[in-house]
């Protein structure tokens, strides 16, 4: 799903680490953030595609939609 919306108010950069990093660290931000704000995850683990909906539909959090740049992928979360 392609994202297209909001600028974020946050960006994760985890380029260069792979499961579970990527996840457990957008946890942690997550906490520090607003309800409503929305995080974006730069990732080059292809795992994060299903990991991070994943982990968002068990947490209650907004999966938003992602964009694949040439090496890695941007991911958006609605925190909720």
């Amino acid at each position: 799903m392609p994202y297209s919306g909001h600028r974020p108010h946050r960006t994760l950069d985890t380029l260069g680490t792979y499961c579970p990093i990527p996840v457990l660290r957008t946890a942690r931000i997550l906490t520090g953030m607003k309800g409503g704000q929305i995080l974006e995850l730069l990732s080059d683990d292809r795992g994060v595609l299903t990991d991070i909906p994943d982990w968002c539909r068990g947490h209650g959090h907004e999966y938003l939609g992602c964009r694949k740049e040439a090496r890695h992928y941007r991911l958006y979360i609605r925190k909720v």
